[in-house]
């Protein structure tokens, strides 16, 4: 009857409200979870100027925070044309391989635009530069649903963060790699601060083996 119908679409009507309701106070617990974590974490890294121990301490709570399977910090050797996998919750000794920045497809792109090369469809897969042959089985590359946040600092790329679900085949979102460059962002601000604190630790040695010999 035509009552019953207008109880039913008001019925519809309070439910869609409810649910809208829901789901928005879900995103700001969300959100503030993140954002509390994202702070422990920062406050985590600032307690040692060891690049290393940054790194390490970042895959930790990124992934812990984040929910992502695997987290990789992958910052550049001496020369610039290779990736060193400077911290990695994958626990395969092969995944600390070096990765060269030539022929690492989405790494490569992310490294070369300065912007996150997302990977959420074959699509997005089949547009990727191909991967070098001897990078093919390389731990960290097979994933086939992931991001590559590059690290920036002035302008210049400084490092690349991977991050994938492949163990749990889990989808990766949007959402949650913007969640990890914001992470990114205040990684990649520490690890340029420890590797201009480093390099001034370094002359500061070498000024004092040049008196002691003088």
């Amino acid at each position: 009857t035509p009552a019953e119908i207008k109880v039913m679409e008001a019925f519809a009507e309070h439910a869609a409200v409810a649910l809208t309701k829901a789901r928005l106070f879900q995103d700001i617990q969300d959100r503030r979870r993140v954002s509390e974590e994202l702070y422990t974490l920062t406050v985590s890294m600032m307690r040692s100027m060891d690049l290393r121990q940054r790194v390490d301490t970042f895959v930790r709570g990124a992934q812990e925070a984040l929910r992502f399977d695997r987290i990789s910090v992958l910052l550049p050797d001496g020369d610039g044309t290779a990736l060193e996998v400077a911290a990695s919750t994958e626990e395969d000794p092969a995944a600390r391989r070096a990765v060269s920045i030539a022929g690492s497809g989405a790494i490569e792109r992310a490294w070369q635009t300065g912007e996150t090369a997302l990977i959420l469809s074959d699509a997005d897969l089949a547009a990727l530069p191909p991967l070098a042959p001897e990078l093919a089985a390389h731990p960290l590359l097979g994933a086939t649903r992931f991001a590559a946040v590059p690290l920036r600092f002035q302008e210049q790329t400084i490092g690349v963060v991977l991050a994938d679900n492949t163990r749990s085949r889990r989808n990766v979102t949007r959402r949650g790699v913007a969640q990890l460059e914001l992470f990114c962002q205040q990684l990649q601000s520490l690890v340029s601060n420890a590797g201009l604190w480093a390099e001034t630790q370094r002359r500061e040695r070498d000024a004092t083996l040049l008196v002691e010999v003088t």
